[in-house]
Order: structure tokens, then C-alpha cells, then sequence
């Protein structure tokens, strides 16, 4: 998992960990790394389109939502 969120641009991998890994509100992310609300919004998105196409569908998976976010905090 580490080396498939090491692929992610710096601020795309930064906007989605704040974001679904540690469920910041997206205003809250925005302020943190300095960039508007909806572009957070928009490097979530690409951020989640990468991850999916390097994990496949598994990644989406809810039943294995605690398990991503368990190796995305380790990462």
C-alpha cells in the first residue's frame, strides 16, 4: 500500500489521507495545505482514481474500508 500511495503527486496523496484516512472536513484540509475547498475536492477524486486503477475494485470494497484505512495510517 505504501508503495502505491508513494506513486500519488505529494499534494493529491496529502489531500486524500487528511481527507478519507483521517476524515478532516474537506475546509479543514484545505487550510492545511493551503488551496481552495474544491481543489482538495479534486485531488481526493484523482487521488481515489489513481489508487483504484493501481488496487483495483477491492479497494472500493466497504467490507474492506477499515483494513485500507489501517494501511493507509501505517503508510
Amino acid at each position: 500500500m505504501r508503495q502505491v500511495l508513494l506513486r500519488l503527486d505529494a499534494i493529491d496523496r496529502a489531500a486524500f489521507v487528511l481527507r478519507e484516512v483521517e476524515q478532516l472536513p474537506t475546509e479543514e484540509v484545505a487550510a492545511v495545505l493551503g488551496i481552495a475547498p474544491g481543489h482538495v475536492r479534486q485531488r481526493v477524486h484523482r487521488a481515489t482514481m489513481t489508487l483504484t486503477g493501481f488496487l483495483g475494485r477491492s479497494f472500493e470494497a466497504p467490507a474492506r474500508a477499515e483494513r485500507c484505512r489501517g494501511r493507509l495510517a501505517d503508510a
